[in-house]
């Protein structure tokens, strides 16, 4: 597989999100401190005194998609706007 980023940092998310899916590790340095940082927050959130909020158990439905998508905008393989 090749892949195409316009940065080391998009490079590196995907490279080891893809590596997450495929039941690898995360190899570098920034996946795993970005991983580290979640997971800081999600005990934080956790940790936090919630009285009289209920946090649900379960996520919501998710709605149905839009009727319509106008709003897109299609770009180029170059990343330019299509007009």
């Amino acid at each position: 597989m090749e892949l195409l980023a316009s940065s080391r940092q998009e490079l590196v998310n995907w490279a080891d999100g893809l590596r997450v899916l495929i039941g690898h590790q995360i190899e570098e340095r920034e996946s795993f401190q970005e991983l580290q940082k979640m997971v800081d927050i999600e005990v934080q959130v956790k940790l936090l005194d919630l009285v009289g909020i209920t946090v649900p158990e379960t996520q919501p439905p998710i709605p149905p998609p839009p009727s319509s998508f106008d709003f897109v905008v299609p770009f180029n393989n170059d990343g330019t706007p299509i007009v």
